[in-house]
């Protein structure tokens, strides 16, 4: 990869992360091509560098970040419900979410949050 290239797909990643910090990949039906207008940056450097930096295409992207805010949510709230996290992180069914929560995660999000709803004693040493 030649200094030029590399320097544009560092400042389209330092985009993407700026990007995510806010939170945009929350909104329902996110495209790439509106995140493109948005950041001002053509697709294919998107894509390029999602596929490259990220190691996954645009929407699993996505949806990476939507499941790790998931996660970071039932930490903070475990009472919170599949269908609460549905409808404020974008997804379009509590069934799209589950099925990438088990992808992303590997079990459930009802799996993944029991962990912290239960009391565990401290440890005594």
């Amino acid at each position: 990869m030649n200094k030029e290239l590399k320097e544009k797909i560092d400042e389209v990643e330092a985009a993407l992360k700026q990007w995510a910090k806010r939170k945009y990949y929350r909104q329902r039906g996110i495209k790439l091509a509106e995140v493109a207008s948005e950041l001002e940056i053509a697709t294919t450097h998107i894509t390029y560098c999602v596929s490259a930096r990220m190691k996954m295409n645009f929407a699993a992207w996505i949806n990476s970040l939507r499941i790790e805010d998931a996660k970071q949510q039932m930490k903070k709230n475990p009472a919170m419900t599949p269908i609460e996290i549905t409808s404020k992180l974008g997804y379009s069914t509590v069934a799209v979410f589950r099925t990438n929560f088990v992808k992303f995660v590997g079990y459930s999000p009802e799996e993944y949050s029991e962990q912290f709803r239960t009391e565990r004693p401290a440890d005594i040493n």
